[in-house]
């Protein structure tokens, strides 16, 4: 579901950082004794050294005595549900050591097997028993994020979390080795899946053989240290002064503000500036590359990824493009493809435009097919998007498109992450996703997505690779 996170915010919630949910439930008066115990002593508070009302999105903003700022939102979407995120710029990019790739791979995974505070990772679990909390955490290529939900009546608990998130990770080389066995043990049983290899030669083409972007292979386990990686999270997490804590939900201002003081205000300063370093990030590779091999398989199939890239301005306008396209796309390839020709279940296409690096722009497709017809349904697939590029879609697939991110955004806005969402990348990015959302949506043309889908191609990049059965 889209809740305007940028895409590195996504890829840190979905994919890399672990999630704790603790929902069993314990004696009401064991609850109390086991949560005295999760902070023994309490830091020294802070101050919210200044107050303001925002009233574009209708949030309280405060300014913290150790330079950091908390945004709160107040609404009734769901009575039991404070959502919330904090931001800081930095992320992957701030390490250049070609040693620290490879402990950048695994760091988001690894980071928490140790715990927090006093506690193992299994004795939190038993610690949080009972209580609606939620977190997650780690390192996107350009920031730092910790991303978490509470219940009201356990909002203090999470930000015991989140201040020990900061100033307390705990390290254990035990859990840390029965980590590595299984994750060994599983990149060992994915050479079998002749899938992986279709996703390795793509991600080689993709990026140029850069070792940012390899996929890590059991070998590589060798060149990851842990310790290492507790010292680079410790590091990227020892300044709390450019951090954006984001909080919405059901929320009283009168309860949240101590917390703010002796949870937030308290965490460390450095006050540093830091700039995520885009020169970093690996280009996709320019101009032509193309790879059909073959391999061995049990089901007599072809793979097939093909993927359009470039530069374009990254933009309000341009992002609704973008989710206007992705629907399109999939209206158009589901007719050409499937019903048409019947010649794949489901055809997945994604178009994507990066807030870092700023203005990367994608179109990917991917699907399987008869072995005899990859070739007519890649040209199938190629005819429809010059097609687009020369005359835009058709007005029924325009107006599809339009009608069903009209509906989504309807759902969206009453619910506590999507303003989550919008107000972060307001705060941390200078984007307004919501005041001019509808107005510039229903202002979009099919001449406004044949230009962008022609300026897209014309920038002559393609990568085409097939996998076929021997």
């Amino acid at each position: 579901m889209f809740y305007n996170f940028s895409d590195e915010q996504w890829e840190i919630i979905n994919k890399y950082a672990p999630e704790f949910d603790y929902s069993k439930h314990l004696e009401e008066n064991e609850e109390e004794v086991i949560s005295k115990i999760l902070m023994p002593e309490l830091p020294q508070p802070g101050k919210i050294i200044s107050e303001s009302e925002d009233p574009l999105f209708g949030t309280h903003n405060f300014k913290l005595s150790n330079g950091a700022q908390v945004i709160v939102k107040q609404t009734d979407h769901k009575k039991d549900e404070i959502v919330m995120t904090a931001l800081s710029p930095g992320g992957e990019t701030m390490f250049k050591d070609e040693k620290d790739i490879w402990n950048l791979k695994m760091i988001n995974s690894a980071i928490l097997l140790g715990g927090l505070g006093e506690f193992s990772a299994s004795n939190i679990v038993k610690a949080m028993s009972g209580k609606t909390v939620k977190f997650n955490m780690g390192l996107s290529p350009s920031s730092e994020v910790i991303n978490g939900s509470a219940s009201p009546s356990d909002l203090k608990t999470l930000f015991e979390v989140i201040h020990l998130l900061f100033t307390d990770l705990r390290k254990d080389e035990d859990a840390y080795l029965s980590f590595k066995e299984r994750t060994i043990a599983r990149l060992d049983d994915r050479k079998l899946n002749p899938n992986n290899s279709f996703t390795d030669t793509l991600v080689s083409l993709m990026y140029d053989n850069n070792p940012r972007n390899l996929t890590l292979k059991s070998a590589d386990f060798s060149k990851i240290d842990y310790g290492r990686m507790i010292e680079m999270y410790r590091e990227r997490f020892a300044d709390a002064s450019d951090f954006i804590f984001t909080f919405v939900g059901n929320i009283e201002l009168e309860t949240i503000k101590p917390l703010i003081e002796q949870y937030l205000a308290s965490l460390p300063s450095l006050n540093r500036k830091d700039e995520p370093d885009e020169k970093l990030m690996s280009p996709l590779h320019k101009g032509l590359a193309k790879k059909h091999y073959a391999q061995q398989l049990e089901t007599p199939k072809s793979l097939i990824h093909l993927t359009y890239s470039g530069q374009m301005p990254y933009n309000l306008k341009n992002l609704i493009i973008v989710q206007a396209l992705n629907e399109i796309l999939d209206l158009n390839f589901y007719e050409k493809i499937r019903e048409d020709e019947s010649a794949s279940y489901f055809v997945y296409s994604s178009v994507n435009l990066h807030e870092f690096p700023k203005g990367r722009t994608d179109i990917q497709i991917n699907f399987d097919t008869d072995p005899e017809k990859y070739n007519q349904m890649i040209d199938i697939i190629k005819t429809e998007l010059q097609k687009i590029a020369n005359e835009g879609p058709s007005e029924e697939y325009l107006a599809k498109s339009i009608g069903s991110i009209t509906r989504k955004q309807n759902e969206l806005v009453q619910q506590n992450d999507y303003w989550l969402g919008v107000i972060s990348t307001w705060y941390f990015q200078n984007l307004d996703w919501y005041t001019d959302y509808i107005n510039v949506l229903n202002s979009i043309t099919k001449e406004d997505i044949r230009l962008f889908v022609k300026q897209l191609l014309d920038q002559g990049n393609e990568i085409e690779v097939v996998m076929y059965p021997e």
